[in-house]
């Protein structure tokens, strides 16, 4: 299980020294578990792909250029 340090551990895990503030393990599930209930790291997500979203063109309106009532007269 992949998790981030919340905590600075001293010392070395299988001989390499444990990873800063902030940054991310993979652990045995076992071990992740017991240090997520012990407070000392938090669980990663994987991040899926960020899906995009793409611009249709716009539909436009078209202007009447002409008046559909009929044209008043005045009256003499």
């Amino acid at each position: 299980m992949k998790v981030e340090m919340v905590v600075k551990i001293s010392g070395t895990r299988d001989g390499v020294d444990w990873p800063s503030r902030g940054e991310a393990i993979e652990l045995p599930d076992a071990e992740a578990v017991d240090m997520l209930n012990a407070g000392l790291v938090r669980a990663v997500a994987d991040v899926a792909p960020v899906e995009t979203a793409t611009v249709q063109t716009a539909e436009t309106a078209t202007v009447q250029t002409t008046n559909p009532r009929k044209p008043r007269t005045r009256k003499a």
